[in-house]
Parts: structure tokens; C-alpha cells; sequence
């Protein structure tokens, strides 16, 4: 549905109800998709790491960014575009323009998650 002025989604849960999660439909199909999978992030956050049954986050841009946010994130770059296949398609020499229309995501959401797997420590140096 049309959410306002710089709203991208919504997730809410009532105790003992389902999340509920509502996207700006004015946005780019490749934006709602990300933001879906951000909101699902949020979800899975307070279900598995806060053990939370009432909550509701409003994604807008340029709002605070804090942990939750920064988890919600990490969630949907890895569900959208798991690591092994940014490495294969980079194997195969797709640009990140091809990269985003293969993922169905944004260019800035594939900049993005390369960014933050650039800044990854590899697991041999943990």
C-alpha cells in the first residue's frame, strides 16, 4: 500500500499474532523486495535473539541507524545475495548492474553487501 513521505515498510506483531508487514507500494519492485527482506530480518531478530511477542519498526530513510537496523540488514543481504553467489558471479564477470537485475535487488543494495563482505574478517584469520 502507499505508505508516506520516505517510508519504505512496516513490520508489527501483537502478542501471540503474526508479524504483519506492509510495503510502500510507490516504491521500485527491486526497493519493496530488499525492504521485505529487511523487515523479515526485524522479525527474525526479536523472535530468535530478543524472544520479544509485541513489537513494530517503521523503516524510513535516513532514520537512526542502530543494531537493529544494522542486523535487519545483514539478514536480507545475505537472504537475497548469499556470498557464494556474489563469488561466482564476479567469477563470471557480471557487473554490479547485472548482479542487481540477477538478484532482482538495487545496484546501491549489491555496492552495499559488497561493501560489507569486503569488511569481513575470512574465516582463516578468526
Amino acid at each position: 500500500m502507499p505508505l508516506d513521505g520516505g517510508i519504505s515498510g512496516v513490520v508489527s506483531k501483537q502478542p501471540r499474532g503474526a508479524a504483519e508487514i506492509v510495503l510502500n507500494s510507490t516504491e521500485p519492485a527491486a526497493r519493496r523486495r530488499f525492504t521485505w527482506a529487511h523487515e523479515l530480518g526485524h522479525v527474525v531478530e526479536r523472535g530468535s535473539v530478543a524472544s520479544d511477542e509485541d513489537y513494530s519498526f517503521t523503516d524510513a530513510r535516513g532514520n537512526d541507524y542502530n543494531l537493529h537496523e544494522f542486523f535487519a540488514d545483514e539478514f536480507a543481504g545475505a537472504l537475497l545475495m548469499p556470498e557464494d553467489e556474489i563469488t561466482r558471479l564476479e567469477i563470471v564477470g557480471y557487473s554490479i548492474a547485472q548482479q542487481a537485475r540477477y538478484f532482482g535487488v538495487s545496484i546501491p543494495a549489491v555496492r552495499e553487501r559488497h561493501k560489507r563482505l569486503s569488511n569481513q574478517p575470512s574465516p582463516a584469520s578468526l
